[in-house]
């Protein structure tokens, strides 16, 4: 059985200094992943498609990958607006519309005694793969309002609906 991880109207912010394995995370705010050495990954079996974070905006973070492209084991995901870095490939599955924008997230540590202390985890713009593949996949329209970069490597992006570009720069999609 998997580990959960649901609020109603918090943010949740979920950090490991090596990987982190989501099992689900829901919430009607936002939500923010940190792997800060290793990978976030999904819990499920590959070609899966349970939804691994429902919520507003979600920002992904991870010293190597977030997803895997070869395993065909992306982190599933119904959120509003998606931002991305990884110094690994990214593959992230969308059920319906997503807009590839700027994501922060506030959040609060309590401890044992009850006292608080801010997390901000500062905004993050579009997706950066740091010169690794990039595969994104949406339900829905697929809007691009910050870059999409992965250097040198491949961006594939497969739509269910309209692509939108808004952002500054280049996208690179591959068929």
């Amino acid at each position: 059985r998997q580990a959960q991880l649901t609020t109603v109207n918090g943010s949740i912010h979920a950090e490991a200094a090596t990987d982190v394995v989501v099992g689900r995370i829901s919430t009607l705010a936002n939500v923010a992943i940190n792997a800060v050495a290793g990978s976030v990954t999904d819990a499920d079996t590959a070609a899966d498609s349970l939804v691994d974070v429902t919520a507003q905006d979600l920002r992904l973070t991870a010293g190597a990958a977030l997803g895997q492209i070869a395993a065909d084991n992306a982190i599933e995901t119904q959120v509003v607006t998606l931002a991305a870095l990884s110094n690994g490939e990214i593959h992230i599955s969308e059920t319906d519309a997503l807009v590839v924008g700027s994501v922060e997230v506030n959040t609060q540590h309590v401890d044992f005694s009850g006292s608080t202390t801010p997390i901000v985890d500062a905004t993050l713009d579009g997706m950066d793969s740091t010169a690794n593949d990039i595969l994104l996949k949406t339900g829905g329209t697929l809007d691009i309002t910050q870059q999409l970069n992965a250097s040198s490597a491949d961006v594939r992006i497969v739509s269910g609906a309209t692509i939108l570009q808004t952002a500054t720069g280049i996208v690179t999609a591959v068929s």
